[in-house]
């Protein structure tokens, strides 16, 4: 999977400018191999790089669905953004307030945490992230071969999808101020959210190139 995705996907977000931020050097060979001088940055690597895809979007935009689908399919970690919350967070959103900036602090710093031990294990992951501002997928950045995959939709679809949910913390009233928070993405893979979680998984793999 890892040469897959050096040879393959790498080159393919590269072209089509779906990655954050790409600053990788040097060169590989035409299996995906690592040349003696390539570098990352300013820092040489000498173990395998590893990737990242965060799905991110509002309530009720199937990223946690989705992304589970999606890394199933490519044999990679899933992890979901919400389990990381304290429980204050979880208190607060049940009780259908919505969080502040201060709130998310603690919640983005153990994400950021998180992300970096599976990086340095060398783990292949899909996070489902509602990320909603720049400034937290910034901080959620800890490398520059990270891809974000944005779901769109309309308040109308998502706040009918949150009032059939059972059990969920988050209340469709409390949809309106995500919108409000939501700073869409401008380098981001961009996929309409009313299709179905196989035909949104399929297209994804499809821009990166790794069906």
């Amino acid at each position: 999977m890892l040469r897959k995705w050096s040879a393959g996907i790498l080159p393919a977000l590269i072209r089509s400018g779906t990655l954050i931020v790409t600053l990788l050097t040097g060169s590989f060979d035409s299996k995906g191999n690592k040349s003696d001088d390539t570098k990352y940055g300013a820092t040489e690597i000498n173990k395998p790089f590893s990737s990242m895809i965060i799905v991110m979007g509002v309530a009720g935009s199937g990223k946690t669905t989705v992304g589970k689908l999606l890394a199933e399919k490519l044999n990679w970690k899933f992890a979901d953004a919400d389990e990381f919350h304290p429980a204050a967070n979880l208190q607060k959103m049940s009780d259908g307030v919505a969080l502040t900036d201060l709130d998310r602090e603690p919640w983005l710093e153990t994400l950021r945490e998180a992300i970096s031990g599976w990086m340095l294990a060398g783990d292949h992951t899909v996070l489902a992230c509602s990320a909603l501002k720049k400034s937290y997928r910034h901080k959620l950045q800890i490398k520059d071969d990270m891809c974000v995959v944005y779901l769109k939709g309309t308040f109308e679809m998502f706040s009918e999808r949150l009032r059939s949910r059972k059990g969920h913390f988050m209340k469709s009233k409390m949809l309106q101020s995500q919108f409000v928070a939501l700073e869409e993405p401008d380098d981001a893979i961009t996929i309409d959210a009313g299709a179905t979680p196989e035909c949104i998984v399929e297209e994804i793999c499809e821009k990166l190139n790794c069906n």
